[in-house]
């Protein structure tokens, strides 16, 4: 899942509200994560609308910590993304430990 949906996800949120906050086309959003879009070539508007999007139940929100957020699940994201790519190309071995 890219970091733009997990962190949506997260708060009951989805592209279709932060597009209309955004007052942009939910087809720009999508464009984002179909693009696999890093968390730091996202447009500065998306971050301040994520801000603008979560500031009422999470008034400490700020550049620094949504930024920390996204890249955390980016990070995951690029893991999982990479596992996916291992097994699909027979390279992966389970070995029986699970999470």
């Amino acid at each position: 899942m890219h970091p733009l949906d997990k962190f949506l996800k997260k708060r009951d949120y989805d592209r279709a509200t932060l597009a209309k906050k955004a007052n942009v086309a939910h087809s720009t959003l999508t464009s984002v994560v179909n693009r696999s879009t890093s968390v730091y070539d996202m447009r500065i508007w998306v971050l301040v609308t994520l801000i603008d999007l979560i500031q009422g139940d999470e008034p400490d929100a700020n550049m620094d910590s949504v930024l920390q957020e996204l890249s955390l699940y980016e990070a995951q994201y690029g893991f999982d993304e990479a596992l996916k790519e291992l097994k699909e190309k027979g390279g992966y071995i389970d070995d029986g430990i699970t999470e």
